[in-house]
Formats: structure tokens, C-alpha cells, sequence
């Protein structure tokens, strides 16, 4: 089994332009589905919570996750680094207050953290949003696990296949809210 983890970031062209990534959303379907068609599982890293994201650019990225075939997909907070472009436009912007002390630097750090966000995206809708894709996560790969390994090999695992099962059937219920 091979993978290899994409930088997609945003579904939204318009963020994507923002954040200089010179690729478009197309673009990013059609690697993963020829990906997949190869043999090799995309994995999905995506950043949320940029400056200029719109509840409707973070619908677009979410439309993006459902379109494409990733086994894993990390979504992060989007946080600003001293030394970046994104960085002097926030802090020119007002958008950020840079910490005074190492200490708040680690605590705003975490790009898995919601806590602090820059974009105009709720803390909860972003929560929201990681759980529903650590699930997606969870059933990937049990499915990928299944369709891969010989039955008999399987069944040990089969009480923890099932729990996956389940929480994907909470996934598409939940989804639905």
C-alpha cells in the first residue's frame, strides 16, 4: 500500500488565489481520483480558519473533502508565523496580536487547536467539521482494510471493523444536521 499526503488546504479558488498555491480545485479532484486509480491512498492535509475565509469558503472546502477519495485527512487551524506573507497581513490588518512571551507562542501554536482562529469560521462549526472528518478517517480505513486482507485475517478484528461501521453510520447521521 502506498500514500503519499497532499497540501490541498482550501476547496475555495478564491482562498487558494489568496494563499498563492498556483493549483485550482480541479486540479486537486483529479490528482486524487488518478491517484486512487494508481494504487496509491491521497491523504489530505486542510487548513481552516485562514484570513478572508468565508463560511462559504469553508462550505466549498467540505464540498471539496466529499468529492475527493482521501483515506486521511488531517484539518488544521490555520495559525500565523512571523516570517510569512499570510503573517504581515494579519498583524496589517489587525487580524492578530502577536504573542508577548514563548509560553503564549505555544499556547496559540497548536494547528490542531480551535481555540484561536483567524478567519471569520465558529469555534464550533470547525469542531464540528474535525470530528466529522476523523470519522470519515476512522471508516476509511477500515474499509481499506477490509477489501485488502483475507478474511481469515480478519476476523480478530472484527468487533473493532464493526465500532468503525457504527461510527459511520453516526458520520451520515450527523452530516445530515
Amino acid at each position: 500500500m502506498c500514500r503519499h499526503w497532499f497540501g490541498v488546504e482550501s476547496g475555495s479558488q478564491r482562498i487558494l488565489e489568496f494563499i498563492k498555491k498556483d493549483i485550482t480545485v480541479e486540479q486537486t479532484i483529479q490528482t486524487f481520483i488518478l491517484c486512487k486509480e494508481v494504487g496509491i491512498y491521497p491523504d489530505a492535509y486542510v487548513m481552516v480558519g485562514l484570513p478572508h475565509e468565508t463560511i462559504d469558503d469553508f462550505a466549498m472546502t467540505m464540498k471539496l473533502l466529499n468529492k475527493i477519495p482521501f483515506k486521511m485527512c488531517d484539518l488544521m487551524v490555520y495559525k500565523p508565523y512571523p516570517g510569512t506573507e499570510l503573517y504581515e497581513i494579519c498583524i496589517n490588518e489587525g487580524l492578530f496580536i502577536p504573542p508577548d512571551d514563548l509560553e503564549s507562542w505555544a499556547e496559540i501554536s497548536d494547528i490542531h487547536s480551535s481555540r484561536f482562529t483567524i478567519g471569520q469560521i465558529p469555534e464550533n462549526i470547525i469542531k464540528s467539521a474535525k470530528r466529522k472528518t476523523l470519522l470519515q478517517n476512522r471508516y476509511n480505513t477500515a474499509l481499506i482494510t477490509i477489501k485488502e486482507r483475507p478474511f481469515y485475517e480478519l476476523l480478530p478484528k472484527l468487533p473493532h471493523l464493526i465500532y468503525h461501521f457504527i461510527q459511520e453510520i453516526q458520520l451520515k447521521n450527523f452530516s445530515r444536521l
